[in-house]
């Protein structure tokens, strides 16, 4: 039995140059293109597995047996493809497993950290309270002081500015 036959097409490159924002970066496409002997060939290959079964020694069962080697070779790739899909989709489950278990923990880790945080942190936020409450009644207390000083000033100001008043008189009279 004699290997599959490939149809074999010809191919023409060509190399195409791009400038981007002052670089330069070089493709090469690649064109496929199909001659018509080719076409006439794959159109032979069509008609042969349609035709009666070849006699032994026939050129026709090299067609024939290229034919089915296709086909295996077909039914292999579409395996080869399933068999990459489902070990795509596995590891893609297990990097969704990974990630929703580290989403979880990093959740949980960040839950502990702030109950930690807000149960050291209470005892600490009170006295600060407190500390505050004791200032503000020391400051109203100074406050009221205060107030009663400058009350008691303001009275010996008064009185002592009408003693003046009256010194400031008695010399003008004095004087006068």
């Amino acid at each position: 039995m004699a290997p599959p036959h490939l149809t074999k097409k010809s191919t023409k490159t060509s190399e195409q140059i791009v400038q981007r924002n002052g670089h330069r970066e070089h493709r090469k496409r690649v064109i496929e293109e199909v001659d018509e002997e080719d076409d006439d060939e794959i159109e032979m290959l069509d008609a042969d597995e349609h035709s009666e079964p070849a006699l032994p020694g026939d050129s026709q069962d090299t067609t024939a047996s290229a034919g089915a080697a296709a086909d295996t070779i077909s039914v292999l790739l579409n395996d080869m493809k399933e068999d990459q899909l489902k070990r795509h989709e596995v590891r893609k489950s297990k990097v969704k497993k990974s990630f929703f278990k580290s989403v979880t923990e990093t959740q949980g880790a960040v839950t502990t950290l702030f109950a930690n945080h807000e149960s050291e942190a209470a005892p600490i936020h009170s006295a600060q309270l407190s500390r505050l409450q004791d200032l503000l009644n020391q400051k109203a207390e100074l406050e009221v002081k205060m107030q009663d000083r400058v009350s008691a000033l303001q009275t010996l100001y008064l009185g002592n500015s009408g003693n003046m008043v009256k010194v400031a008189e008695a010399r003008i009279r004095q004087l006068s």
